[in-house]
């Protein structure tokens, strides 16, 4: 698939994805010049389509994309579809093409690095030579790649979490304000006080004694003393009570 091969015409757009063109220099991505912005559909997210695009848009048939680390994204199945392309962590860029020319030096030999495209003298002494990726070129990959993955890995579960813990916090909090003592306003220590009159939670029994020896009407509904016979206790809630206090 190719760029001009694609009309993008009615399929709906799912995914913006940033291409920077820049060079590479050995495992290193290296002078990011410019950056576009490509509209892709499941259709579209592909290596081949991608490639097209960034080749029009930098004026480049050279280019290849490869990520941070310099590998090249090769087109797979894999890399079809959007799930590929909408990683947070992952960053492409577009870098001219890069073959390997062997040359020999004495009696070993080593790779050199050379662009498709003819490069200055100057630049083409400059570059790296290179056999194949040390231990610590892979190290450094790795630290690069692991970050991303780890925070995708992490924060969907992290946010279910806390969202779970929220709900149970306000379901707590609910429970402490329905078995709070109407004279202490904390929740009520055992045991529990219910009115006769209302039928309410009243609260603590030493909150209720005092109000009920210093007032005649019941403190929930203020009904009269004399129309009530007073208040009751209600006995088996001792662990709801500890619990919510917590």
């Amino acid at each position: 698939m190719t760029f001009s091969s694609v009309v993008p015409g009615k399929k709906k757009v799912s995914y913006t994805l940033k291409v920077t063109l820049a060079e590479r220099n050995g495992n290193k991505i290296t002078n990011p010049t410019r950056q576009t912005y490509i509209s892709l559909s499941e259709e579209t997210a592909c290596v081949d389509y991608i490639v097209s695009y960034c080749k029009q848009k930098f004026d480049n048939d050279s280019l290849i994309l490869v990520s941070a680390n310099c590998l090249p994204v090769e087109d797979s199945e894999v890399t079809r579809g959007l799930g590929f392309w909408k990683a947070n962590s992952r960053k492409i860029y577009a870098v001219p093409n890069i073959t390997k020319r062997k040359t020999l030096k004495g009696e070993a030999a080593s790779a050199i690095m050379v662009t498709d495209e003819s490069d200055e003298d100057e630049k083409e002494k400059k570059r790296p030579k290179l056999s194949h990726l040390s231990k610590q070129d892979l190290i450094d990959g790795l630290k690069e790649t692991i970050p991303g993955l780890m925070k995708e890995a992490i924060d969907e579960p992290m946010s279910s979490l806390r969202e779970e813990l929220n709900s149970k916090q306000l379901l707590l909090q609910e429970y402490q304000a329905i078995l709070a003592c109407v004279i202490c306003c904390q929740t009520t220590r055992p045991p529990l006080m219910i009115s006769d009159c209302c039928c309410s939670i009243l609260g603590c029994k030493e909150c209720i004694e005092t109000w009920y020896n210093a007032n005649s009407t019941c403190p929930k509904c203020r009904t009269e003393h004399s129309l009530l016979s007073g208040y009751f206790e209600l006995k088996g809630f001792e662990d709801v009570l500890r619990k919510a206090a917590k």
